[in-house]
């Protein structure tokens, strides 16, 4: 286990989980992260998101977050809403209580269906 202050300003790039496994428990204050949504998501320039299409990674990220993350405090996560039930599990079996839903209203829309996802 490496001291938490290896990590303060840090860009640290690995695999999160490893990474938090090396991380003190009940050491982090906030987490926002963004992660895979797990929708096989194509922008519009072709490029892949890394690990969109497998959620085997889901259930291990957010336990080592739940770990990390000091009592009371919060963990914003971003997700896709055709695969809210994958995170809505992960985020209950791993501890967390899920408040509430953000909705950020954009500017383009990012699919097209019988509703228009804004």
């Amino acid at each position: 286990m490496k001291p938490i202050e290896s990590f303060i300003d840090q860009v640290i790039h690995g695999d999160c989980v490893r990474v938090m496994e090396s991380m003190p428990t009940e050491s982090v204050d906030i987490i926002i992260t963004d992660p895979p949504y797990l929708v096989g998501y194509v922008p519009r320039d072709g490029r892949r998101c890394l690990g969109d299409d497998a959620h085997d990674w889901l259930l291990p990220a957010f336990r080592e977050m739940y770990r990390v993350l000091k009592r009371d405090r919060l963990c914003i996560s971003f997700y896709g809403w055709p695969r809210c039930d994958w995170f809505m599990e992960a985020w209950e079996r791993n501890g967390f209580r899920p408040v509430s839903h953000l909705v950020w209203v954009k500017e383009h829309r990012s699919r097209s269906g019988y509703t228009q996802s804004c």
